[in-house]
């Protein structure tokens, strides 16, 4: 039950969000609908039934049920509909009418530039990997990498952290398709020639399969499962990251899975049934991975 009010309260969010953007949308049309002085009849926040409203000169300022945006009438706004009076649409010049229409989308992207400004100023936290690799592509599986491998230099460019290899494969992707990669394993250094920038690219950082928060609710929380419990195996296949094992639970919708996991430093096993709660052919068990730190980046 409260998973579902989880879910309910993102749908909630997304729809807060979009009527956000219809609204501004509408009150972009608004605000320069009465500069060039035609009347507008209405200005509805929301759609559906009214709740409640006033009127101030002209305009009926209205709440509507559906918090989905709002909508503005303006007078003789459809052809032929007006009484052909001043203070209608479609007696102003086509200059006129050009700027009521494009203010609407002109405040989009005005509220777009704005919400960006004010997350970059407040900082978006950046996570901490180290340059470990984790479940590789099949394609570099092929050519020898391996979960655990440590990325250390790619084209004679060190790689310290997961942060420069991204940046190492985005500079060196704008000139070449193809990278020479050296790699740390059980402490042996290993070289691969010719590797393939764009499935580089692709690949994920080292995250242990250690659980860092059960959704109340999920498949995960029903079967008993807890923050700190470390994965060891689906199925009696060992995990040995994160990446491996959401590709085997979203791959495993309505099948029953045996988990095998470590907890306080005993070992227990639950059964798990996978659902795709999105239908999108993805399924979960309602947890997520124990992040590592964060580092937060403002932008001017």
């Amino acid at each position: 039950m409260e998973f579902t009010q989880a879910l309910l309260i993102r749908i909630l969010a997304a729809a807060i969000l979009l009527g956000l953007a219809v609204f501004v949308h509408e009150a972009g049309h608004f605000m320069v609908a009465k500069l060039k002085k035609v009347r507008v009849e209405k200005f509805s926040l929301g759609f559906g039934p009214r709740l409640a409203g006033f009127r101030k000169g002209d305009t009926e300022y209205v709440l509507s049920l559906i918090p989905l945006g709002g909508y503005i009438k303006m007078a003789g706004e459809e052809p032929g509909a007006g009484e052909g009076r001043p203070d209608e649409f479609f007696t102003k010049g086509p200059g006129s009418r050009i700027k009521i229409v494009l203010a609407g989308p002109l405040m989009n992207i005005l509220l777009a530039y704005l919400l960006t400004v004010t997350v970059l100023a407040t900082g978006i936290a950046i996570p901490q990997y180290p340059n470990i690799a984790g479940t590789p592509s099949r394609e570099l599986e092929e050519i020898g990498f391996s979960s655990g491998d440590r990325i250390v230099m790619i084209d004679g460019r060190k790689t310290q952290d997961w942060e420069n290899i991204v940046h190492a494969v985005r500079d060196f992707s704008e000139e070449k398709k193809n990278a020479t990669v050296k790699i740390e394993r059980n402490g042996e250094e290993i070289i691969f020639e010719d590797v393939s920038l764009r499935a580089l690219a692709g690949i994920s950082p080292y995250i242990p399969p250690k659980v860092g928060e059960v959704i109340t609710g999920t498949p995960a929380h029903e079967a008993g499962l807890k923050a700190g419990d470390v994965i060891l195996s689906i199925n009696g296949e060992p995990i040995d990251d994160w990446t491996r094992m959401q590709r085997k639970v979203a791959a495993s919708a309505d099948r029953e899975l045996t988990f095998r996991f470590r907890r306080d430093e005993k070992t227990f096993e639950v059964e798990i049934t996978p659902v795709d709660i999105m239908g999108d052919g993805q399924a979960i068990i309602g947890v997520s991975a124990d992040t590592p730190d964060h580092r937060v980046e403002r932008y001017g």
